[in-house]
């Protein structure tokens, strides 16, 4: 019987997650979404909106990877940051619905502006991407997004890298929305 030794690892067994932030618009929905791209109809099924940051992680070296690999990766996902929702009752669809596809959004460390992003670089709108994703889940024969379901809508800038003790924020000027922050510890 060989002799086993043990054996110390030069390099940890679980790689860095490399954190970037990523601005976005969050939904939540009151009800499932109608057979429609019109715009003023799908906020219809809209309860709120709210800036958030999702802040996605990789353990791929220098974010070097496949689509395979971003699947195992669970899709980089790693939290959601939610800021204060802004109830869309009351709001006249068709003017939030040219907002969301038309407001722009500063994204800065400190008083550094890292990003500059806007709601036309999420498929055209943040709406129309909810309207993608839904899609998709219905050709696929997954079941479609319902009532009560909260979505991200995708980056409105690009993924910036974040260290501990950085304090980011984001402006989504003309949206309604308060600015929001947030610092790594």
């Amino acid at each position: 019987m060989a002799a086993l030794s043990k054996v110390k690892p030069t390099r940890p067994c679980i790689p860095p997650v490399q954190p970037r932030i990523e601005p976005e618009i969050v939904f939540k929905l009151c009800r499932s979404l109608p057979k429609t791209d019109h715009p003023a109809k799908i906020l219809q099924s809209v309860e709120w909106f709210a800036p958030g940051f999702e802040i996605v992680q990789c353990h791929f070296p220098d974010w070097k990877f496949s689509a395979a690999d971003c699947i195992a990766d669970f899709g980089l996902h790693g939290l959601l940051v939610l800021g204060s929702p802004v109830h869309v009752a009351g709001v006249s669809c068709t003017a939030l619905a040219s907002e969301l596809s038309q407001f722009a959004v500063a994204l800065s460390c400190g008083s550094t502006i890292g990003g500059h992003g806007s709601g036309s670089l999420v498929l055209g709108s943040p709406l129309i991407a909810l309207v993608h994703l839904n899609r998709e889940l219905e050709r696929s024969g997954d079941r479609p997004l319902a009532g009560g379901e909260v979505v991200t809508t995708g980056t409105l800038t690009d993924a910036w890298p974040v260290l501990a003790g950085e304090a980011w924020s984001a402006d989504y000027t003309t949206l309604g929305t308060q600015s929001m922050s947030v610092r790594f510890v």
